[in-house]
């Protein structure tokens, strides 16, 4: 039995060899997605109505082992007839390991099983393609697992996907608890002027949110300012089609 530091390294190298989805991000005016992960029903039903009111979509990763399963710290998750809902309005579902378990240090036997769990379900709605880590953790063996599998994986890692840029290891930006707007307003203008793509993620969206969410109010200012910014607005699909193309 190879020990799981040697498999780790052999996995890292044989990712780098060939998993990498390298791309040269370049989308003039830049480009923004808002995610959401392990979502409640407040993200199903409260943030899809606010994008929609600005003709905008999200992307919605889902871990179908938590399906109507109450979370305490943000609220009640999605259940099956919300994600058939926010399916049939144009927003888009992504992927997470079945019972959201942390990908890191899990053998490629326990990743199969997570990933074959959650297929079963995902399949079925086209929501197998796009994969985010649970709280953005991973390791070389879930990275080479996973790149195999869908079209992009988002880490929690900070900041702009711009220039040369590897799509399994896309960065992405926490929009929750005391939001400075100052701030997002300077990365759709960094993301417009560099040609980059902006993706945001939360959980909850309600008047009283968690830690991991944001209030009703800033997330509707939020995309008010994604909006007035011109920068492409668009699900993980229909960004990466952008690129592809």
């Amino acid at each position: 039995m190879i020990a799981p530091r040697i498999s780790n390294t052999i996995n890292r190298w044989r990712y780098q060899l060939m998993q990498q989805r390298i791309r040269d991000i370049q989308i003039p005016g830049g480009a923004v997605s808002v995610t959401f992960d392990d979502f409640p029903v407040s993200a199903a039903t409260k943030a899809a109505d606010a994008l929609e009111a600005q003709q905008m979509q999200g992307t919605f990763y889902l871990a179908p082992g938590l399906i109507s399963k109450h979370d305490k710290e943000v609220g009640q998750i999605a259940s099956f007839e919300d994600v058939a809902d926010l399916v049939a309005r144009g927003h888009e579902i992504g992927a997470r390991p079945y019972s959201n378990q942390i990908c890191e240090n899990l053998s490629s036997a326990k990743l199969g099983a997570e990933y074959s769990k959650s297929s079963e379900f995902l399949d079925t709605i086209n929501g197998n393609r796009h994969f985010a880590f649970p709280d953005g953790a991973y390791d070389d063996t879930s990275l080479l697992y996973f790149s195999k599998r869908y079209e992009t994986l988002r880490t929690t890692a900070i900041g702009l996907n711009a220039g040369e840029s590897d799509l399994n290891r896309l960065r992405a930006n926490a929009i929750s608890g005391d939001i400075n707007f100052s701030k997002i307003e300077k990365q759709l203008d960094d993301a417009r002027k560099r040609n980059g793509w902006l993706i945001f993620y939360t959980h909850d969206v309600s008047d009283n949110p968690s830690n991991r969410g944001i209030a009703t109010s800033d997330f509707v200012r939020l995309l008010a300012l994604i909006r007035d910014s011109g920068v492409r607005v668009g699900t993980m699909s229909s960004i990466t089609r952008h690129l592809t193309a």
